[in-house]
């Protein structure tokens, strides 16, 4: 509808419909602020209930037998690098490196044409072990396109070209064939003819240089004593050597290398430094959220503002039973002698030093402690930030519910504003109307009234 000019009137009838919606939107906008409020309140609720979740995990973690079992291996130099997996278990063994894997690496004589070197054929075939890979090379005159058909094939061989000037300005090539794969089983031919041919004995085989002969690792456990044993593998790495223990090998090496498998005290550590960072995080979390600040307005006067998740009832409950979780003794043991310290201000500190001190003298003892108080923060955690009986989750879905209430009304209010402001300006502009009526009435009134005492005058002279 056009806007009201209020030309008859001489009332801002536009301003007079505004202010008279300001007005009816009222319990609309009331219903924004408690959305806006909701809105905040469940942002922070899941911000706490992700890092609740954390926790959890965290917990779990310092609480499960496996973790305690955690084993790191040592190697006594740095030619070998070693790794434990779960099923290995403290040991020690000592052994030579007798020699490290390597690929083939194979050089041609010299060639000034393709078919110098193949001899015509249009089919080149490399056999690695019992396996033989056929490469179409008809039509392939250039050096370099010979390399890269052979590179593409799926033998387990590249191959590049070098080449050179002779005093008479003759160009020559040689062909360098280097194997993918390490292990003695990776040693490789090469032929003129196709498999067939080289499976029945009658492919020509080309002549190649040995530069470096594929070979397995090897090493020597327990050299120089009756039980000595040589083990092989065709790669670097020696895959449970002892059970569970994989070692790579770097180089051969004159002296005996020892590789060290215990405890990994640095994983144990950080299950326990892990835990109260988690717990910690939690507890600023609540802190932050729930603080009472005091500051003043404009005017000087002084205000006081709560936190967002301030009187929340839920993050109040979980925020004690974190804390008694984590501070409790566990079968008389205090958590502070393995480290784990409960501060006056409420969250806790991770006494490194401590720790380690407790872990050398009784590894079983701060094993006890640390999974026990993990066991209690994990069932906190959990009941809290569980996705589908958390008692946060269920928070957070209620609130996600008012919202989405809060929202289908406001938008109802949308419709009844609209209706609204279309009533109140049809009104105006019927009142316009009515004054515009009565108003031309009035001229015509006087007219005529002007009119009738015109003639009066006439009639008397």
């Amino acid at each position: 509808m056009a806007s009201i000019s209020g030309l008859v009137s001489g009332l801002d009838s536009a301003a007079i419909v505004n202010a008279m919606m300001n007005v009816e939107r009222l319990p609309q906008q009331q219903l924004m602020g408690t959305r806006s409020d909701l809105t905040r309140l469940v942002t922070a609720l899941q911000s706490l209930n992700a890092k609740t979740a954390s926790l959890g995990e965290a917990a779990g973690k310092a609480a499960n037998q496996t973790s305690w079992d955690a084993l790191s291996a040592k190697s006594s130099s740095d030619a070998v690098t070693a790794s434990v997996r779960a099923n290995g278990s403290p040991t020690s063994v000592t052994f030579n490196v007798d020699r490290v894997a390597q690929s083939q690496i194979s050089l041609s004589g010299s060639f000034s044409s393709v078919a110098d070197l193949t001899g015509g054929a249009s089919t080149l075939s490399l056999k690695t072990g019992d396996t033989v890979t056929q490469i179409d090379v008809s039509g392939i005159t250039s050096p370099a396109d010979l390399a890269a058909a052979i590179s593409r094939s799926d033998a387990g061989v590249a191959a590049s070209v070098t080449s050179s000037t002779d005093s008479f300005g003759n160009q020559t090539f040689r062909l360098q064939l280097t194997g993918t794969q390490t292990g003695a089983d990776q040693s490789f031919t090469l032929y003129a003819g196709d498999a067939d041919a080289v499976q029945a004995g009658t492919a020509t085989q080309l002549s190649l240089v040995e530069a470096r002969a594929a070979q397995d690792a090897q090493v020597t456990l327990w050299a120089g004593t009756p039980a000595a044993q040589t083990v092989t593998s065709a790669s670097n790495t020696f895959t449970d050597l002892l059970t569970g223990l994989d070692v790579t090998v770097v180089r051969a090496s004159a002296d005996p290398v020892t590789v060290d498998v215990a405890r990994d005290t640095d994983a144990l550590t950080r299950l326990g430094s892990d835990l109260v960072s988690q717990l910690n995080q939690v507890l600023s979390e609540i802190s932050s959220q729930t603080a009472v600040t005091s500051s003043t307005d404009a005017r000087g006067n002084p205000t006081v503002s709560a936190g967002v998740l301030a009187g929340n009832s839920v993050v109040r409950s979980l925020s004690q039973d974190l804390m008694q979780a984590g501070s409790r003794d566990i079968n008389g043991v205090s958590p502070s002698d393995v480290g784990i310290v409960f501060n006056k201000d409420g969250t806790f500190t991770f006494d490194a030093e401590k720790f380690a001190a407790a872990l050398a003298d009784d590894p079983a003892r701060v094993q006890a402690v640390v999974s026990g108080i993990a066991e209690r923060v994990n069932q906190v955690a959990t009941t809290a930030s569980d996705r589908h009986d958390g008692t946060l989750t269920q928070r957070i879905n209620s609130d996600n519910d008012r919202i989405r209430d809060l929202s289908d009304r406001i938008a109802g209010w949308d419709n009844v504003l609209e209706l609204r402001r279309t009533t109140l300006e049809r009104q105006w502009a019927a009142l316009e109307t009515a004054l515009s009526r009565l108003q031309s009435q009035s001229s015509w009134l006087t007219s005529m009234s002007a009119t009738l005492d015109g003639l009066k005058a006439s009639s008397r002279s």
